[in-house]
């Protein structure tokens, strides 16, 4: 496996943490808080329903519940591939 693809596949794993049922309403007000003005607008205007599989929010829910990526993604990948994640961003 290439390390894009180990990268992949922990990212995956670490969204698909949340079921859709874990996402709250109030999560989703906080989250939109954090938007800029006009991305609030066209996200609200959507729903928290139809943006339960946003995946900034569903990061936001996760860190905010005290599980950043970065950790994640320490604890899950090779030395090598997480030296490669972390020097992407």
């Amino acid at each position: 496996m290439t390390l894009p693809e180990e990268i992949a596949r922990a990212e995956a794993a670490y969204y698909q943490q949340l079921a859709e049922a874990d996402l709250t309403a109030a999560e989703f007000d906080a989250f939109l808080s954090h938007l800029p003005p006009k991305a609030q607008l066209a996200v609200a205007a959507r729903g928290v329903e139809a943006n339960r599989d946003l995946l900034p929010f569903r990061r936001y829910v996760l860190e905010q519940r005290g599980q950043p990526l970065a950790a994640y993604l320490l604890a899950e990948l090779s030395p090598a591939a997480f030296a490669y994640w972390h020097a992407s961003r």
